[in-house]
């Protein structure tokens, strides 16, 4: 969504100061989203049976990630159980989600 469909959606908010939520699905696994590194990481839960994370920032920010040479951040998906984690990469919590029998938890990843 670029600046001017934002204005166009919501009418009379600044873009300047202006905050918008991104949906993007999940994998389980290693992820790698290009999402802006200043970016607020709301939750991860279940839409329709698909592992999905919400993240808060302008619509500035999202678009120059967007098209940035950066290779984005990094979200793993991991089962209880399962062993992850390698070259004294650090995680950081954001959810646990349940799927059928599966219990999942994401972290974003610190390479």
């Amino acid at each position: 969504m670029d600046m001017i469909e934002t204005e166009t959606r919501y009418p009379g908010m600044p873009l300047s100061n202006s905050r918008i939520i991104q949906k993007y699905p999940l994998d389980v696994g290693r992820n790698k989203i290009k999402i802006p590194e200043c970016a607020s990481i709301l939750t991860a839960q279940l839409q329709k049976d698909i592992i999905c994370l919400w993240v808060l920032d302008t619509p500035a920010d999202f678009a120059l990630a967007k098209n940035s040479d950066s290779p984005g951040r990094t979200f793993d998906i991991v089962g209880t159980g399962h062993p992850f984690g390698k070259n004294r990469e650090t995680y950081n919590y954001i959810s646990t989600v349940q799927l059928y029998s599966f219990v999942w938890h994401v972290f974003e990843a610190f390479i």
